[in-house]
């Protein structure tokens, strides 16, 4: 479902011709470090997120503790189960967490239909505690100044992935192919993990630098192979960590989702993107006062 205006439609086909081609974006989104080091009014933390984003494209991890871990969850279960879409974007009911049912038969019973992934669109208005992190003044700061703008689009989802045996169709629907994302002109991306994630969990793997430079054959929008895309950089970062673990990157970059071969995985996925544009039906535009 479209929740753009024509001037948004309009947005996103401009970002899909120009976009994709990284010295545009570079020259447009080019972060001067000698000014974010002279910069007194921004803290430490919000310095090391843009220095490592404007360097590899990726951050180093934080962790929340267990008990802000189990409130996002407990939000996501008890406001959101009736936002939950399908890897094509269809709803049905009888998929919907039950009042009874913990989380960890839900998603066994997911996985007994053959569910590989759901989406689990956040809605802000009412989770309070979700929208406090997301919010947060050191996430705002980070993204007011990688985006070099006070006003941005703001998403939040859950997503729930399982350890099933998929076509290599189902694995590019569910990002577990190597790919780039090119949604806003200038964007980046906070990932919450929900559940403990260990190399056989799914955990986030990132190509560093490719945010600002690829290779000609891999800018063109199409499937690569893991082989191809890990022969052709050299340095790739796999995110594992305890359940509250997360961290941010430039989605411009090459990265994806490691296919799940045990158990399952839970993970909050926010993006902060420059131009006013929506992708779920929750997502807002922040407007700094």
């Amino acid at each position: 479902q479209n929740y753009n205006n024509h001037s948004a439609l309009i947005k996103i086909l401009l970002i899909n011709i120009f976009y994709t081609i990284p010295q545009i974006r570079n020259l447009k989104n080019k972060i001067s470090i000698e000014k974010l080091k002279e910069n007194k009014k921004l803290n430490l933390k919000t310095k090391k997120n843009i220095f490592e984003l404007s360097e590899k494209g990726c951050t180093t991890t934080e962790t929340l503790n267990t008990e802000d871990v189990d409130k996002i969850l407990n939000e996501v279960f008890l406001y959101n189960k009736e936002n939950i879409i399908l890897r094509r974007g269809e709803f049905h009911s009888g998929l919907v967490i039950k009042d009874d049912e913990n989380i960890d038969n839900y998603v066994k019973r997911l996985c007994s239909e053959k569910i590989s992934r759901v989406v689990i669109p956040i809605n802000l208005q009412k989770s309070s505690f979700i929208k406090k992190i997301i919010f947060s003044q050191i996430n705002i700061e980070t993204a007011k100044t990688y985006l070099k703008n006070n006003n941005f689009s703001v998403g939040v989802s859950c997503h729930i992935t399982n350890a099933l045996k998929i076509s290599k169709e189902e694995q590019l629907g569910n990002a577990q192919l190597y790919h780039y994302d090119n949604d806003f002109s200038n964007f980046l991306k906070m990932y919450i993990y929900l559940t403990d994630v260990g190399f056989e969990d799914g955990p986030h793997t990132y190509i560093e630098n490719t945010h600002k430079k690829k290779k000609i054959d891999h800018i063109l929008i199409k499937r690569n192979s893991d082989s191809e895309i890990e022969k052709s950089y050299i340095s790739k970062k796999t995110y594992t960590g305890t359940k509250g673990t997360y961290f941010l990157t430039d989605g411009f970059g090459i990265h994806k989702g490691e296919t799940v071969k045990n158990n399952y995985r839970i993970m909050l996925n926010v993006h902060y993107g420059l131009e006013k544009i929506k992708y779920y039906k929750y997502d807002t535009y922040f407007k700094s006062i």
